[in-house]
């Protein structure tokens, strides 16, 4: 996974507060967007 991309990602749940509406807000599911913060934690 793109590092940049998954910092987008991450960006995007803070601001939206959760990963429901920032998966809605970036047109991925809400499994991407978990694993995308999952790649920024490891």
């Amino acid at each position: 996974m793109d590092a940049l991309t998954s910092l987008r990602v991450f960006r995007e749940v803070v601001d939206a507060g959760s990963f429901v509406k920032a998966a809605e807000r970036l047109d991925i599911s809400t499994a991407m967007t978990s694993k995308h913060v999952a790649n920024l934690e490891r």
